[in-house]
């Protein structure tokens, strides 16, 4: 009889502790265990999900197999790796919870947004929990005459231009994935979209942020107030793709609208350029000119 857990297992496994019959049992590896009859896995940390069900509900918790196939890869599918569960939470205080049982347990997590990015910065590459952000998707202020937003960082880029519809501001990054990408993601990966080159990336919009820092301390970089005298905490931790902490609220910047707009329109270079005389044309033209 062999006893598998311990410290040296990954993902939700390192607090098990129980007994397998080492004639059935070939090798274990990453919540797998192979067997004479195929593979099983592990009995899931039942205390773990015990009081993430608690904090979040039934409809917070996603664990079952099928249902983490979704979460294996974002944009970036050359790689995947499938967490063990998925967690949704709604406020930051429900964020830091998260943090600290994790670190209680000793089990890996890994934030994500919507998933559009090609970075594959939220694979989860030893397992564990993933915090899905995607139900944070409030609108907290809009402040035209300051000319700042705060929202929550699952919030859609899109769905903040249309609600800024007809008051005069937009907010200027607009990656390609505008439609599905979140701010939070945005904030993760430093997104930029065809805006840049007169507005800049999505770091030059971002006045503050709510983080929840990896000890589930949360902490508050920047403001709403531009120039503020310390280092640039904020410039720090946009891009850092969630390696600094789990971004849970973004205060962001609010353009002004231009106050015209055109199209500028391109014609083909063939169409554009007069039409080049063939070589029989300009050996005529050739001799009429000595011939005179």
């Amino acid at each position: 009889m062999s006893w598998v857990g311990g410290s040296e297992s990954r993902g939700l496994w390192p607090m098990l502790a129980f007994p397998l019959d080492a004639a059935d049992v070939e090798w274990v590896d990453h919540g797998l265990y192979a067997t004479r009859t195929g593979w099983n896995r592990f009995p899931v940390a039942t205390e773990l999900l015990v009081r993430f069900r608690r904090l979040l509900g039934d409809d917070g918790v996603l664990a079952a197999e099928d249902e983490l196939v979704v979460y294996e890869c974002d944009g970036y599918v050359v790689e995947k790796k499938a967490p063990d569960v998925v967690l949704f939470p709604t406020t930051t205080e429900q964020v830091s919870e998260i943090v600290r049982t994790c670190n209680e347990f000793d089990v890996p997590f890994v934030p994500r947004g919507a998933g559009t990015s090609l970075a594959g910065g939220c694979l989860p590459v030893g397992g564990g929990v993933m915090i899905s952000l995607t139900r944070m998707k409030s609108i907290l202020e809009v402040n035209l005459q300051d000319r700042y937003a705060v929202v929550q960082p699952g919030l859609v880029n899109l769905h903040l231009t249309r609600h800024l519809a007809g008051t005069g501001f937009h907010y200027a990054p607009d990656p390609s994935s505008q439609g599905a990408c979140t701010i939070g993601g945005n904030v993760a990966t430093n997104s930029g979209g065809p805006h840049t080159l007169k507005y800049g990336v999505t770091v030059n919009h971002v006045l503050g942020l709510e983080v929840v820092m990896p000890d589930g301390q949360v902490v508050e970089f920047g403001g709403v107030a531009e120039g503020l005298a310390g280092y640039d905490l904020v410039g720090l931790f946009v891009g850092s793709e969630g390696t600094f902490g789990i971004c849970t609220q973004v205060t962001v910047r609010l353009t002004r609208n231009p106050e015209r707009t055109g199209r500028c329109w391109a014609s083909s270079r063939r169409s554009a350029m007069p039409p080049r005389p063939s070589a029989r044309s300009s050996r005529r033209a050739l001799f009429r000119r000595h011939s005179k």
